[in-house]
Protein backbone atom coordinates (compact mmCIF):
# COMPACT_ATOMS: atom_id res chain seq x y z
CA UNK A 1 0.00 0.00 0.00
CA UNK A 2 1.65 3.53 -0.22
CA UNK A 3 2.04 6.16 2.06
CA UNK A 4 -0.67 7.99 1.17
CA UNK A 5 -3.54 5.33 1.47
CA UNK A 6 -2.01 4.39 5.11
CA UNK A 7 -2.01 8.01 6.32
CA UNK A 8 -5.76 8.38 5.07
CA UNK A 9 -6.55 5.42 6.92
CA UNK A 10 -5.18 6.51 9.88
CA UNK A 11 -6.88 9.97 9.87
CA UNK A 12 -10.19 8.17 9.26
CA UNK A 13 -9.45 5.56 12.05
CA UNK A 14 -8.46 8.55 14.46
CA UNK A 15 -12.01 10.38 13.32
CA UNK A 16 -14.26 7.48 14.19
CA UNK A 17 -12.11 6.39 17.47
CA UNK A 18 -12.86 10.69 18.26
CA UNK A 19 -16.87 10.20 17.27
CA UNK A 20 -16.75 6.34 19.75
CA UNK A 21 -15.93 9.05 22.35
CA UNK A 22 -17.91 11.90 21.40
CA UNK A 23 -21.20 9.38 21.75
CA UNK A 24 -20.02 7.72 25.13
CA UNK A 25 -19.51 11.43 26.87
CA UNK A 26 -23.06 12.37 25.39
CA UNK A 27 -24.59 9.23 26.75
CA UNK A 28 -22.87 9.84 30.39
CA UNK A 29 -23.54 13.49 30.32
CA UNK A 30 -27.06 12.76 28.98
CA UNK A 31 -27.68 10.60 32.00
CA UNK A 32 -26.16 12.04 34.53
CA UNK A 33 -27.22 15.99 33.96
CA UNK A 34 -30.68 16.79 36.21
CA UNK A 35 -33.17 17.82 33.47
CA UNK A 36 -35.58 20.86 33.17
CA UNK A 37 -39.04 19.90 33.88
CA UNK A 38 -40.69 20.59 30.36
CA UNK A 39 -42.22 23.65 32.04
CA UNK A 40 -44.98 22.42 33.46
CA UNK A 41 -45.46 23.29 37.35
CA UNK A 42 -47.43 20.69 39.48
CA UNK A 43 -50.56 22.19 41.10
CA UNK A 44 -50.31 22.22 44.96
CA UNK A 45 -53.04 19.92 46.07
CA UNK A 46 -55.35 20.87 48.80
CA UNK A 47 -53.92 17.86 51.14
CA UNK A 48 -53.34 15.10 49.02
CA UNK A 49 -57.51 14.41 49.27
CA UNK A 50 -58.18 13.19 45.31
CA UNK A 51 -61.32 13.81 43.79
CA UNK A 52 -63.43 11.21 43.32
CA UNK A 53 -62.33 9.17 39.99
CA UNK A 54 -58.80 10.79 40.22
CA UNK A 55 -56.10 8.21 40.97
CA UNK A 56 -54.08 8.38 43.89
CA UNK A 57 -51.88 5.35 44.20
CA UNK A 58 -48.99 3.32 42.04
CA UNK A 59 -49.09 0.06 42.72
CA UNK A 60 -45.77 -1.72 42.10
CA UNK A 61 -46.54 -4.34 39.29
CA UNK A 62 -42.89 -5.08 38.28
CA UNK A 63 -39.72 -5.96 39.15
CA UNK A 64 -40.83 -9.50 41.34
CA UNK A 65 -39.17 -7.99 44.24
CA UNK A 66 -41.28 -5.36 44.73
CA UNK A 67 -44.11 -6.62 43.67
CA UNK A 68 -47.37 -5.05 46.06
CA UNK A 69 -45.26 -1.91 47.17
CA UNK A 70 -47.52 1.04 47.37
CA UNK A 71 -46.62 4.91 46.53
CA UNK A 72 -49.61 7.42 47.73
CA UNK A 73 -49.47 9.78 45.24
CA UNK A 74 -49.99 12.85 47.59
CA UNK A 75 -47.41 15.29 46.17
CA UNK A 76 -45.02 15.00 43.24
CA UNK A 77 -43.25 11.53 42.97
CA UNK A 78 -39.85 11.34 41.05
CA UNK A 79 -38.96 7.66 40.05
CA UNK A 80 -34.96 7.44 39.46
CA UNK A 81 -32.25 5.67 40.58
CA UNK A 82 -31.25 8.88 42.67
CA UNK A 83 -31.49 8.79 46.53
CA UNK A 84 -33.53 11.78 46.58
CA UNK A 85 -36.33 10.39 44.11
CA UNK A 86 -39.15 9.73 45.65
CA UNK A 87 -39.34 6.02 44.32
CA UNK A 88 -35.67 4.82 44.26
CA UNK A 89 -34.69 1.88 41.52
CA UNK A 90 -31.34 1.55 42.52
CA UNK A 91 -30.80 -2.20 40.47
CA UNK A 92 -32.61 -1.08 37.88
CA UNK A 93 -29.97 -0.30 34.62
CA UNK A 94 -32.73 0.93 32.40
CA UNK A 95 -34.27 3.35 34.71
CA UNK A 96 -32.44 6.52 34.85
CA UNK A 97 -31.01 9.30 37.82
CA UNK A 98 -34.17 10.95 37.29
CA UNK A 99 -36.60 9.10 35.21
CA UNK A 100 -40.12 10.36 35.72
CA UNK A 101 -42.21 12.51 37.72
CA UNK A 102 -46.15 12.04 38.63
CA UNK A 103 -47.50 15.58 39.65
CA UNK A 104 -50.93 16.56 40.13
CA UNK A 105 -52.64 19.33 37.75
CA UNK A 106 -56.02 20.30 37.70
CA UNK A 107 -57.62 17.98 39.86
CA UNK A 108 -55.70 15.12 37.55
CA UNK A 109 -52.69 13.23 38.10
CA UNK A 110 -49.97 13.30 35.35
CA UNK A 111 -46.98 11.67 34.80
CA UNK A 112 -44.17 13.14 32.51
CA UNK A 113 -40.93 11.69 31.11
CA UNK A 114 -37.36 13.62 32.65
CA UNK A 115 -35.62 13.11 29.68
CA UNK A 116 -34.46 9.20 30.08
CA UNK A 117 -32.36 7.32 28.35
CA UNK A 118 -34.53 4.25 27.62
CA UNK A 119 -38.09 6.90 27.91
CA UNK A 120 -41.40 6.48 29.91
CA UNK A 121 -44.24 4.41 28.36
CA UNK A 122 -47.85 4.95 29.40
CA UNK A 123 -50.14 1.31 28.08
CA UNK A 124 -46.76 0.20 26.42
CA UNK A 125 -46.82 3.58 24.21
CA UNK A 126 -43.95 5.96 24.45
CA UNK A 127 -44.48 9.34 25.92
CA UNK A 128 -43.53 12.88 24.57
CA UNK A 129 -44.87 15.39 26.80
CA UNK A 130 -47.04 15.37 29.93
CA UNK A 131 -50.34 12.72 30.04
CA UNK A 132 -52.56 12.51 32.41
CA UNK A 133 -53.73 9.21 34.00
CA UNK A 134 -56.41 7.31 34.66
CA UNK A 135 -57.21 4.36 36.25
CA UNK A 136 -56.06 0.90 35.34
CA UNK A 137 -52.86 2.85 33.13
CA UNK A 138 -49.70 1.05 33.26
CA UNK A 139 -46.66 3.09 33.49
CA UNK A 140 -43.53 1.92 32.38
CA UNK A 141 -40.04 3.37 33.50
CA UNK A 142 -37.10 0.93 32.62
CA UNK A 143 -37.75 -2.19 33.86
CA UNK A 144 -39.93 -1.29 36.64
CA UNK A 145 -44.28 -1.11 35.54
CA UNK A 146 -46.90 0.97 38.19
CA UNK A 147 -50.63 0.37 37.79
CA UNK A 148 -52.53 3.31 38.55
CA UNK A 149 -55.20 2.94 41.49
Amino acid sequence: MSDQLLNTLKVALLALLYLFFARVLWAVWSEVRVPVAAGIAPKVSGGGKAAPGVPAQLLMVEPANMRGSVTTLESEVVVGRAPECTVVMPNDPYTSTRHARFFERDGAWWVEDLGSTNGTLVNAKPITEAQQLKRDDRVQTGSAVFEVQ
